[in-house]
């Protein structure tokens, strides 16, 4: 299962017992955070099904977690006897989060976005997935978006995709205004310029609390995967106005992409680094249409 961030102020191992069940959210998600696993052994899950008939899966996410889940990348992993249908199941966010008092119009979108990778992979025994490739990476099945990226492949078994394709990237962005609990300006749509691919994302969930009732307050916070690369492009399509301060933060293996956001008044805007140095503009150029 990939791990799941939340900012709670709390430490990631608890200290003593928890309501069950002990993976259930109960904050808004992180904005950052990588899960690794090294060296990692699966042997013998022959079949989807247990002796007792329930399902088996490899990697399953945590059905509580509607916002974000972070990039999970597994390195030297040795399959052995290891099923097709037995790697993953990648859920799709259920309409029972389309609620005024969760995600709103239309479900949370978190799962939509979850990022797998393998690197030095190894395969071992008579049953074998029915690709063997070393490096592969496993995204969720979001037709309109994981459907158009270079390489992937739908996987019924799976709910997602399987593809061969080491640009992908994740993208996390966020609103820093003060109205950042209170306004909603989802639906974004994420518009691939290089590519086909759409990506509709919502705000994250109300996890707050009101006494019995919940706050009706959701963090103006996003999450998308896309394709990084020297030239790739995206357009950012807010439903409302886009916040005056936003903080964007890339997730890639060294690679650029490039962010468009068209804004309803002209002004002057001022890229700053993590740091907060003001990025000095390129030069104007007038082909850019």
């Amino acid at each position: 299962m990939p791990s799941s961030y939340a900012n709670h102020n709390k430490p990631p191992l608890t200290s003593k017992p928890s309501s069950c069940p002990h993976y259930k959210i109960k904050a808004d998600a992180s904005f950052g955070g990588v899960t690794t696993y090294e060296n990692i052994q699966f042997i013998n899950f022959k079949s989807g099904k247990t002796f007792c008939g329930e399902d088996q899966r490899l990697i399953r996410l945590n059905r509580f977690n509607a916002d974000y889940l972070p990039a999970v990348k597994f390195t030297s992993t040795r399959f052995e006897n290891v099923a097709q249908e037995t790697l993953a199941y990648l859920f799709t966010p259920p309409n029972e989060w389309a609620v005024l008092d969760d995600c709103g119009q239309f479900p949370c979108t978190g799962p939509l976005n979850t990022l797998i990778k393998f690197e030095r992979s190894t395969f071992a025994g008579q049953i074998t997935p029915l690709r063997t490739e070393s490096n592969f990476q496993i995204i969720a099945s979001n037709d309109e978006n994981s459907g158009n990226f270079p390489t992937c492949k739908k996987v019924t078994e799976w709910n997602g995709y399987y593809c061969n394709n080491e640009n992908f990237a994740m993208l996390t962005w966020e609103s820093l205004d003060e109205d950042k609990l209170t306004r909603i300006i989802t639906p974004i749509e994420i518009i691939g310029m290089n590519l086909t691919t759409r990506n509709v994302i919502n705000t994250f969930m109300d996890h707050m609390w009101d006494g019995f009732y919940t706050s009706m307050k959701r963090l103006s916070r996003w999450v998308s995967i896309i394709q990084a690369g020297n030239g790739m492009m995206y357009e950012l399509i807010y439903k409302g106005t886009p916040p005056l301060r936003q903080r964007f933060n890339l997730k890639s293996d060294e690679l650029p992409v490039i962010i468009r956001i068209k804004y309803p008044k002209a002004g002057v805007y001022i890229v700053k680094d993590l740091n907060g140095k003001e990025i000095v503009a390129n030069p104007w150029d007038n082909n850019i249409k």
